[in-house]
């Protein structure tokens, strides 16, 4: 269709779309024609006629239930869309439409960066109307809410508007007189929010009347589909009629007080005359022939103008802009507000702060400043008062098209909250003897470095480690739900890997880090150690499940003992203890005083090996790195006739055994 031509164009295919292809009507009757408004014929005994474009014919009420059966199966696999998916199918809409329709790809464009922006937000669409209406008082918005109020359905109305457009003396004026064509001829004037109240400042109102004539008179009329056309015909030719009578009735219509009374002695600065055309106003006949019977109007410009003209306080729908004359800023906003509309307004201005001063005042959804009509797909729209409710365009929309649902959930109670709280005591207590034990770890490395060795400093080390570790568990632990995402900064001495480190013990920490030091605390343990731990694991390994679990009995056997003993009264065992102490001594005191002796100045211990060559770095023949003398049996010097000693040969227990952690 862009590239037809005015008295050309017929459109053949049907206009109804649903399931995804253009439905034939089933039953042609009824039909309404859709004429042609740039090549309309008057004929005889008809009020319109004309070049028809199109015969349509009204659904029945089988083929509306077919649509919204479609428009619901549609929705059930949109609403399923995540926001990026539905911002694909959109903009693939406004690559294919690009052509032709700017307005539409805007859109388009639009929608799709709002939809990735709320695609975290869950949105059920509900089902809601919306009415744009040119005017209240045709009646049909109180149809229309008492139609949705029965299904309880929301609903959102645009009704019109008779707004105001007020210019103040320190505008701009050729940006003013700009401002008020586009406010009054766009479209034909067929524009719900054109500000038809021109209020202009009285000192500036000759110059804005002369330049503004001369405006207006320039305006190319003929057929729209050609560039150079600036206004083309107006939609109907009972619309056309409408627009000229309210010219005819503004130049007729007299004061209201002169009717009220019969006073002929007025005020001269009273307008007791109707209004004056100062240019337009009448049919206009292009000089094209194929254009002679369209719905043209020439602009026209209303001069001498009053608040209470019909002219002035209905909706025209047509291209005439009514002057009116004002002098103060409290007047103006004062006959501005005083309609029964609320759509739109407009203010020029200099003076930002009055521009905005005003703008508040407005009784009106929109207001341009020093400029009008310029509007975006992002601006939401919508009116006050008998102009409607409701918002168009903008992120505000969907409020209207949704609705809201709030979901609570308890995700503790008392029980958790005391179980956190506990937590939290025992955090804070941990978290202190980590400080106090890494203060004294300081210390220690740079006051008694000389003193220290590498196990009694990797004890320490481990012992620090342990208790980060415990804090790491707790953080973990289901009791403290509210710190498992928290993650414990760890002990890290260094991050790279330290070849000096890895030598000095033995392949086992090469990096000085608290996540690894637990594993490797000890020195190399003996050979013998080593070989006999390989060999309880591997005999562990072939433990059979039977074997396994008369061992786990014994074991909870003698556990369930021992808790037995524990829990016995202390009647119970104070009277063991007093049978205790009624038997004979089975030790003997110089017994005890010997291996208090042997442990504390090493007396009476000596050196005891199996037989065989000693592995280069064998305990005994190196420093404390290499693991000192290992005590194979302690020989206790008792009384007399005692050869022997207490237990005989004493199990190999390295210096480093896990357990005992050297103090500094």
């Amino acid at each position: 269709m862009s590239r037809a031509l005015t008295g050309t164009l017929v459109v053949t295919e049907p206009l109804n779309f649903w399931a995804g292809k253009r439905m034939k009507p089933r039953e042609e009757k009824n039909a309404e024609p859709v004429f042609e408004p740039a090549t309309g014929n008057a004929h005889v005994n008809v009020c319109f006629a004309g070049r028809v474009l199109h015969q349509l014919v009204p659904c029945g009420a089988e083929e509306v239930d077919e649509a919204i059966q479609s428009a619901h199966s549609a929705y059930l696999k949109w609403s399923k869309l995540s926001g990026m998916e539905r911002a694909r199918v959109m903009l693939e809409a406004a690559r294919i439409t690009r052509v032709g329709a700017a307005t539409s790809v805007c859109v388009l464009n639009f929608w799709p960066s709002l939809s990735m922006s709320l695609c975290l937000q869950r949105l059920q669409v509900s089902t809601s109307s919306s009415l744009e209406e040119p005017s209240p008082t045709a009646g049909g918005s109180p149809l229309i809410m008492e139609m949705s109020a029965k299904g309880v359905k929301q609903v959102t109305l645009e009704l019109g508007g008779k707004s105001p457009l007020i210019i103040f003396k320190d505008c701009d004026l050729e940006n003013a007189v700009r401002g008020a064509l586009m406010a009054n001829f766009l479209t034909q004037g067929q524009v719900c929010c054109n500000g038809t109240r021109v209020f202009v400042q009285r000192e500036i109102m000759p110059q804005f009347l002369e330049e503004v004539v001369k405006r207006t008179k320039a305006i190319a009329l003929g057929d729209p589909l050609l560039d150079s056309t600036r206004m083309g015909a107006m939609i109907s030719k009972p619309q056309l009629d409408k627009a000229l009578g309210f010219v005819t009735q503004a130049k007729k219509e007299v004061c209201s007080i002169l009717l009220d009374c019969e006073i002929r002695i007025i005020s001269p600065v009273l307008n007791r005359g109707g209004a004056k055309v100062l240019c337009g106003g009448e049919a206009f006949v292009p000089s094209d022939p194929k254009l002679k019977g369209g719905y043209f109007m020439s602009p026209c410009v209303l001069d001498n103008c009053r608040d209470d003209m019909t002219c002035v306080k209905e909706e025209i729908f047509g291209p005439v802009m009514s002057v009116l004359p004002f002098d103060t800023e409290e007047e103006v906003i004062q006959r501005a507000n005083n309609t029964t509309y609320g759509l739109a307004s407009g203010v020029f201005t200099r003076d930002i702060s009055r521009a905005h001063r005003v703008a508040e005042r407005l009784e009106a959804g929109t207001c341009f400043i020093n400029n009008y009509n310029s509007v975006a797909v992002e601006m939401p729209f919508g009116g006050y008062k008998m102009s409607g409710f409701g918002r168009e365009n903008g992120q505000v929309t969907i409020e209207y098209y949704s609705q809201l649902k709030t979901v609570v959930v308890e995700l503790g109670d008392q029980r958790e909250e005391k179980q956190l709280e506990a937590s939290v005591d025992s955090l804070i207590s941990l978290v202190a003897h980590v400080k106090n034990a890494l203060q004294n770890f300081i210390y220690k490395l740079e006051n008694e470095y000389e003193r220290l060795t590498w196990p009694s400093v990797l004890d320490n080390f481990g012992l620090l480690s342990g208790q980060l570790n415990t804090i790491n568990k707790m953080l973990k632990n289901e009791k403290t739900p509210s710190f498992r995402s928290q993650v414990i900064i760890p002990l890290l001495l260094s991050q790279k890997p330290d070849d000096d480190l890895t030598v000095l013990t033995e392949q086992r920490v090469p990096v000085f880090s608290h996540e690894i030091v637990p594993d490797y605390l000890r020195t190399k343990p003996d050979p013998e150690v080593e070989e006999q731990e390989k060999q309880l694991s591997t005999e562990a390994t072939r433990i059979g499940p039977d074997v396994a679990q008369k061992q786990i009995q014994a074991l909870n056997k003698m556990c369930s003992n021992l808790l037995e003993k524990l829990n016995n009264p202390r009647e119970d065992r104070d009277a063991e203890s007093a049978a205790s102490r009624l038997n004979k001594p089975f030790f003997n005191p110089g017994d005890t005083n010997a291996l208090v002796a042997a442990v504390a100045f090493g007396k009476g211990l000596s050196k005891c090996r199996p037989p065989g060559p000693m592995a280069p770095g064998h305990p005994g023949q190196g420093p404390m790195m290499s693991g000192g003398p290992t005590l194979q049996q302690v020989t206790i010097g008792g009384g007399p006739g005692q050869q022997g000693g207490m237990g005989g040969p004493v199990a190999p227990q390295q210096q480093g055994q896990p357990g005992k952690r050297p103090g500094f």
